[in-house]
């Protein structure tokens, strides 16, 4: 905490003036947050669009956290716009035929939906839906 004492003198009159750091909320100060992507890694491959777990670490100080979906480094779409920060959400995946293009060069990214600039991103996982034709 820094603190700053100003004296100033004006006609006789001594003015004393305390400024004080404000104290911020943890993601903000030079605290510990972090997020860690669990899962997907890797090593997995989707290959069903029933619902797949994302699992990730978080710091407590976030609260709640989005989750978007990019390949090749390109936006795609977001996943969950906004969820608490319990560690694991279900993605529920499109079912329209070809929606996700079959490839290894998909992530994830899992951000502070309070403060975009703390986030994470996965390793490169795959996709592969056979919508029937996939292959």
């Amino acid at each position: 905490m820094i603190i700053i004492i100003i004296v100033i003198v004006i006609s006789g009159v001594v003015l004393v003036i305390l400024v004080q750091e404000p104290i911020l909320p943890d993601d903000e100060n030079d605290v510990d947050v972090y997020i860690t992507i669990i899962q997907p890694s890797n090593s997995t491959n989707i290959t069903e669009i029933d619902g797949y777990i994302i699992r990730w670490n978080a710091s407590s100080s976030i609260t709640e956290v989005k989750i978007e979906l990019y390949y090749n480094s390109d936006f795609v779409e977001t996943i969950i716009n906004s969820t608490s920060n319990d560690g694991k959400s279900i993605w529920i995946m499109h079912d329209e035929s070809d929606y996700y293009l079959c490839g290894a060069n998909y992530t994830i990214r899992i951000s502070n939906y309070y403060n975009s600039s703390i986030y994470a991103t996965s390793d490169c996982f795959e996709i592969c839906i056979d919508y029937g034709g996939c292959g």
